[in-house]
């Protein structure tokens, strides 16, 4: 009985999650390495911005080792932009790419809110990527656990934070020449 609702489980988010996805256009199977600037936005789930990111940051997509790795940043709480938190990910965040133009990342995020003992919680982001001319436009999906959308980019998510939080990464990236992919990422920020 266990197995069979399982399996039915599985087919219901496969289903969903292909229903989701149809319409993102993305680009599926890129490759290379790129990097650009991203902001990020955190929603409650009454869709609104509690928090928005201070300044844009860097962040880095190497899609032939399927790893992202994401600046630290701060954040403030909307709309009171002199109170500043700073947030981290996990580093070299693995994803997996889709297949139809959208990828998946699983990560830690953490915010320094002593309000709240520094919250943290396990995330899930699945970002469309539109590829043109070796420039990358990538967004968070608004796409649920479940396979579901409600209505505000990104995957709902709470552990030890106060209530239910979803995370808007959107961004852009460049592609790296070959010259510039046997740079590390400290020397190219030189």
């Amino acid at each position: 009985m266990k197995l069979q609702k399982s399996l039915t489980l599985g087919l219901m988010l496969t289903c969903a999650s292909s229903a989701s996805f149809a319409v993102n256009e993305g680009t599926a199977g890129l490759t290379g390495a790129y990097v650009g600037d991203y902001q990020l936005d955190v929603i409650n789930s009454s869709q609104q911005v509690k928090a928005k990111s201070l300044n844009s940051y860097s962040w880095s997509w190497d899609f032939d080792n399927k790893t992202i790795a994401i600046d630290a940043g701060k954040i403030y709480k909307n709309p009171f932009k002199w109170l500043r938190f700073n947030y981290f990910t996990t580093t070299a965040i693995p994803f997996i790419d889709n297949g139809d133009g959208t990828y998946t990342a699983n990560y830690q995020f953490r915010v320094n809110y002593p309000f709240y003992y520094n919250p943290k919680a396990q995330a899930s982001t699945t970002f469309k990527i539109v590829e043109q001319s070796g420039s990358l436009t990538i967004s968070s999906v608004d796409i649920e656990l479940d396979g579901t959308q409600d209505g505000s980019p990104g995957t709902r998510m709470q552990d030890e934070f106060p209530e239910i939080i979803q995370l808007n990464w959107h961004g852009a990236a460049q592609s790296l020449s070959s010259h510039w992919q046997t740079l590390t990422p400290a020397e190219l920020w030189k």
